[in-house]
């Protein structure tokens, strides 16, 4: 099918609510709140990762379990230390599966127990804050627009400076990204804002993989934008990964992978569609067989597998991006043996 043919018009970008879906990662650091992700396990075996969002008494966040890396919804309230969160599957509007009951203590860890919605099943929890909410803000009295990151601070666990690098490559990035935009940016387009969002979207002491959303305001909608930020630790140094270091160059990924992707997009886009997001888009094609290579450098991953941020070319900007996630077992026959992403295919 011709891609270009669906392509939007211009016009596409005074279009939209201000709001937008995170359709991907859903846990954003909030202006108001402070973010905070964790590390650890459920049980004695049952590992996990989690996310959340802390406004006041409110908290909202996701959660998942390390063996498949799928996001389940979270929300509840803290008083003072003392957490209640439910846990309510992979999809909105899902009903609640079990509770979470937590303690904040004084270094920082959750503790606590997870039990079903059923009380059938009770486990203990502990968790362990890797990374919390870190702001740069430009100067606002000397600028007449807004500028800002909010991207996840790597926190200090384990030997002292092991997470030292990768602090520093994150921090680098956003820094260097709110400077550079403040020099180009130019007055009189009607730019009001510019601001970039990071979430985690997996951790370990040698691979950090965050998904991005960049908003760009202006006198009618904002404009929505992801991508991915991926950092490998090799040998004390760490290296920004690119999608060709994930690929061994002796298969025919290239060729692939845009094939494959193709045929996951459709359903993406039917259920864009029935949300509200493909305003011009009558019908969704059952295959996409023209995807070019270069409209999926914008990745992250996890156990789940790679998640492609792919240019909205069929949703409004409210939307941002379409989300497509490619499984391990999938992408095995292409992928290096000995990568960054070999813990996910041995």
């Amino acid at each position: 099918m011709n891609l270009s043919r669906f392509i939007l018009p211009i016009f596409l970008l005074l279009l939209g609510s201000l709001a937008t879906a995170h359709a991907a990662n859903r846990c954003y650091p909030d202006i108001d709140g402070v973010y905070s992700y964790y590390v650890g396990q459920i049980g004695t075996t049952q590992k996990i990762q989690m996310a959340l969002n802390r406004e006041r008494h409110k908290v909202n966040g996701e959660f998942f379990y390390v063996k498949d890396g799928s996001l389940i919804i979270l929300k509840g309230r803290a008083d003072d230390r003392d957490y209640l969160i439910t846990e309510y599957g992979v999809n909105e509007g899902s009903p609640a599966k079990a509770r979470f009951r937590l303690k904040l203590d004084a270094a920082d860890r959750l503790t606590g127990s997870w039990e079903s919605i059923d009380g059938k099943q009770k486990l203990p929890v502990q968790l362990n804050e890797v990374a919390r909410s870190n702001v740069i803000k430009l100067d606002p009295d000397k600028r007449d627009y807004y500028m800002a990151a909010r991207f996840p601070g790597l926190v200090p666990v384990g030997p002292p400076g092991k997470l030292k690098a990768f602090k520093q490559a994150i921090q680098g990035h956003f820094l260097n990204n709110i400077q550079a935009m403040d020099k180009k940016w130019v007055k009189g387009e009607g730019l009001r804002s510019y601001e970039e969002t990071a979430a985690i979207r997996y951790f370990s002491p040698d691979l950090v993989s965050l998904q991005v959303h960049k908003i760009q305001g202006g006198w009618l909608r904002p404009i929505h934008f992801y991508h991915g930020l991926n950092y490998q630790l090799v040998d004390g140094k760490v290296r920004e990964l690119k999608l060709s270091d994930l690929f061994d160059q002796k298969t025919a990924w290239k060729r692939e992978l845009p094939l494959l992707v193709g045929r996951v997009l459709p359903a993406v886009l039917s259920r864009e569609k029935k949300e509200g997001y493909l305003i011009f888009l009558e019908g969704v094609p059952k295959v996409i067989d023209d995807l070019k290579l270069d409209l999926l450098e914008q990745f992250s991953v996890s156990p789940a597998g790679i998640e492609f941020h792919l240019p909205s070319i069929y949703s409004s900007p409210r939307n941002g991006s379409h989300h497509v996630t490619l499984s391990f077992a999938s992408l095995k026959p292409y992928l290096r043996k000995n990568g960054a992403l070999a813990r996910w295919t041995d």
